[in-house]
């Protein structure tokens, strides 16, 4: 978690440049937003394999233990920030040059794994199945992307 924060402190103008419309260093507008996708989804792919593997070893629930589930949430929130940091890069490239199929899907990738943070909180508060929930959700914004 402390991690987190200082990578947050040390990166904070480069990974908030976009809710400013700047592009940091020498970095093009396409090169700053893949950086903040493959960023996300390398994250997200720690934080939950995090999870998964502090849930397996609990003795209890996640949401009945203290320090797991604060460390839970820590971790989901800063995931869906880096999304938000994400999701500007990818909107900063898309207002300078259009959409385009890959920036569709990207920001359908984005969004689903926003989504995926914010049920995963929720069923940390409140324990639901959130699962099926976030598959339909992605299925159901892939099939109206496909439309698109």
């Amino acid at each position: 978690m402390i991690l987190y924060l200082l990578f947050f402190g040390v990166q904070a103008g480069h990974l908030f440049g976009a809710f400013y419309g700047n592009v940091p260093g020498s970095l093009t507008a396409a090169q700053y937003a893949r950086e903040g996708f493959f960023q996300l989804c390398a994250v997200m792919s720690i934080n939950f394999g995090l999870l998964a593997f502090a849930a397996r070893c609990s003795q209890v629930l996640l949401r009945q233990h203290g320090f797991l589930k604060s460390f839970s949430m820590v971790l989901l929130i800063q995931s869906l920030l880096l999304a938000t940091t994400a999701a500007a890069r990818l909107w900063l490239y898309i207002t300078r040059f259009g959409f385009t199929p890959k920036r569709l899907l990207g920001s359908w990738a984005v969004t689903v794994l926003a989504v995926g943070c914010v049920l995963a909180m929720a069923d940390i508060l409140h324990p639901r199945k959130v699962i099926g929930k976030w598959i339909l959700f992605a299925a159901a914004a892939f099939s109206l992307l496909c439309i698109y």
